[in-house]
């Protein structure tokens, strides 16, 4: 049986209370063993996360924006400058994927994608899909 949705969000929870999550803050410069590591620690950390739970065709995912706003609250904890974006259409979700581009390639930066949502794979290809998204072939 699946756990429910508050014993999987409370794993969550405590996952990023005990910063098990993401060891870049602060245990990772106990780990970085070269000057490329340390140098890439100390550049400008840009996340874009996307949760998408809304869709128009299919019922409603009841944790996708949840699980996107916890993981957007956890990486500015650990120094991302994150953009958060919900509920977005496919123009939504491309404006938004090169504007994180467009920043990771000015600011040289490191950069993180999260994605909830459906998605599908087709082919050995991975799609995320948009809350627009109208399948009606391969």
């Amino acid at each position: 049986m699946a756990p429910s949705f508050p014993v999987r969000r409370g794993v969550l929870k405590a996952g990023l209370a005990a910063g098990s999550l993401f060891l870049p803050a602060p245990f990772a410069l106990v780990w970085a063993q070269s000057d490329g590591a340390m140098r890439l620690m100390r550049l400008p950390k840009v996340a874009l996360v996307v949760g998408n739970g809304a869709f128009r065709h299919v019922p409603k995912l009841r944790n996708a924006v949840n699980d996107a706003r916890a993981i957007s609250a956890a990486l500015r904890e650990s120094g991302f400058e994150v953009t958060t974006v919900t509920d977005a259409t496919r123009e939504e979700t491309l404006a938004a994927v090169q504007q994180h581009l467009r920043a990771l390639e000015a600011r040289k930066c490191v950069g993180l994608v999260y994605f909830a949502t459906h998605g599908l794979q087709l082919a050995w290809r991975n799609y995320l899909l948009p809350i627009d998204a109208a399948i009606s072939r391969p």
